[in-house]
């Protein structure tokens, strides 16, 4: 019998919840909810496969997952990036930006998670109705505690969405009375005494932000009550947790190829996200100018395209991180991998040694220093050396994921045909397969190395050459194409492979 944690996997969702109760401030969230929506989304992974409900919750879980990613590039726009771009945004367009997409957000947010946790809620209620036949006492207690934290579920987020934009709709009521010439304010009027006109209502908004922030923590505690003590009551009905576990038992676990290919999924999935990340996309921002305007001083520009500050958009560490996580998730299915694993680590330590040697540069000195100050070029020569070894080891680490994936298909792909008589003619099938996909692969290679190639020279060279990115991106973005065609490939044969096996033994 398989371990309930195998079927219900109670830990992420627990802590799903705890990304949710968080306020959204001003469309800061400090707790991102794309990490709650992730953790339901593998709480589901399994509970998926024996009900409609759950399987519908999954589905909304991981279009809130992409979600959850737009709201955190969302709020690095309109807090990071976009202030400090000359000419994009000023002190009464980022009001409105910030009500715009706390609107969206919040309808969006509604639109998908009521739905996903009343289907789960449904899911359980229907488990539990199913477990225990004609309904008992303890039975009909459970079902009622699932509908208490399904009910409160939808009203602490109808509640908090609205709370989050409340604060950011002062801004409609906000108007410059004083600079038009006019003195006949209206009744609703609450601020611009002495003729003097400004942000009446949105004046206090970061007032009204906290006091509603705190209703909506409280509330959300609330929920939080309800909902594990829902998932406690699951947990304790035998009944039910036993009956999930013998229908996996019964229904799922026989089809090993289902689960096979649902481990290259996962794998698959996380190797494509850390190609993305090994683009290389870097966002350079103006500094402030003397008179606290954004801009740049003529003397600031030493050759065209260098700017004061340079940030990586797509930070390659995390390119190492998903890489490694995919290794993982597909583990026994590869060969080889324990050498892989300790040279991702070190890949991934020399990138996170990087970016915060890049960091402490940066809130020390411009770029155009490193040309005239000799503490300065001393720190951005450790920071290329860093730089250039990191593309170095990337470089080499989606090499050797290239060559993971070959042994992988040689062990896993093949063309059969049916009866004796065929057996030659699978064997000269299958190598014209593989000759097929090692053309791909090599091609892969290639366009990897001169991505790193180009990346490691831009790194080294930034001061003299800054447009060299526009290069390494292009280069980037073409192998990461070709690394997406190849890895589809691979899944369509693999879903020839084991789309017989073991459909019929436990």
């Amino acid at each position: 019998m398989l371990q309930r944690e195998r079927v219900l996997q109670v830990p992420y969702l627990m802590l799903a919840c705890l990304f949710w109760i968080d306020p959204i401030l001003g469309f800061r969230d400090v707790l991102p909810d794309v990490f709650g929506y992730l953790l339901l989304f593998l709480g589901l992974s399994r509970l998926s496969d024996i009900g409609d409900a759950f399987a519908e919750s999954r589905k909304r879980a991981q279009k809130l997952i992409l979600l959850g990613v737009l709201q955190i590039l969302a709020q690095l726009l309109i807090y990071v990036f976009l202030p400090r771009i000359e000419g994009t945004m000023n002190a009464y367009e980022s009001p409105t930006v910030i009500l715009l997409c706390t609107f969206v957000l919040s309808v969006a947010k509604c639109y998908y998670l009521i739905p996903a946790l009343r289907d789960f809620w449904k899911g359980i209620s229907q488990a539990s109705l199913l477990a225990g036949g004609e309904p008992s006492a303890h039975s009909a207690d459970c079902d009622a505690a699932f509908g208490r934290a399904r009910r409160m579920g939808t009203f602490f987020l109808l509640l908090s969405s609205v709370c989050s934009l409340l604060p950011e709709l002062t801004l409609l009521v906000t108007f410059d009375y004083h600079s038009a010439g006019k003195t006949d304010y209206p009744d609703w009027y609450v601020g611009g005494g002495g003729g003097g006109a400004g942000m009446d209502l949105y004046a206090y908004v970061d007032l009204f932000r906290l006091l509603l922030g705190i209703l909506i923590l409280l509330i959300g505690l609330v929920w939080v009550a309800f909902y594990l003590i829902g998932l406690r009551r699951l947990q304790r009905d035998a009944a039910v947790t036993s009956y999930l576990e013998a229908r996996y038992a019964a229904e799922v676990l026989p089809r090993t190829g289902m689960l096979k290919l649902r481990r290259f999924d996962r794998g698959f999935l996380l190797w494509r996200i850390g190609a993305i990340f090994s683009v290389l996309f870097p966002l350079y921002l103006r500094a402030p100018s003397a008179d606290g305007t954004v801009g740049l001083q003529p003397d600031e520009v030493i050759s065209r395209g260098l700017k004061s500050h340079f940030y990586d958009l797509l930070p390659t560490v995390f390119c190492g991180v998903c890489l490694l996580l995919g290794v993982l998730a597909l583990r026994d299915l590869l060969e080889k991998r324990k050498g892989y694993l300790l040279f991702g680590i070190l890949c991934v330590g020399v990138s996170a040694l990087r970016m915060i040697f890049h960091a402490r540069y940066m809130s020390t000195y411009y770029l155009k220093d490193a040309l005239y100050i000799a503490e300065a070029y001393d720190a951005f020569l450790l920071l290329r050396i860093l730089a250039l070894a990191e593309s170095i080891l990337l470089c080499v680490l989606l090499i050797l994921t290239l060559s993971l994936l070959r042994r992988l298909i040689r062990r896993h792909t093949a063309v059969i045909y049916e009866g004796e008589q065929a057996r030659g003619l699978s064997e000269r099938a299958t190598r014209q397969l593989h000759a097929r996909l090692d053309q791909k692969l090599l091609l892969c290679l290639l366009l990897f190395v001169l991505a790193g190639g180009a990346n490691a020279f831009f790194f080294w060279m930034q001061l003299q050459y800054s447009d060299l990115w526009i290069l390494a991106t292009v280069l980037g973005a073409v192998a990461v194409g070709c690394f997406f065609s190849l890895l589809n490939d691979v899944k369509e044969q693999l879903c020839v492979s084991y789309a017989r096996e073991g459909t019929y033994n436990s």
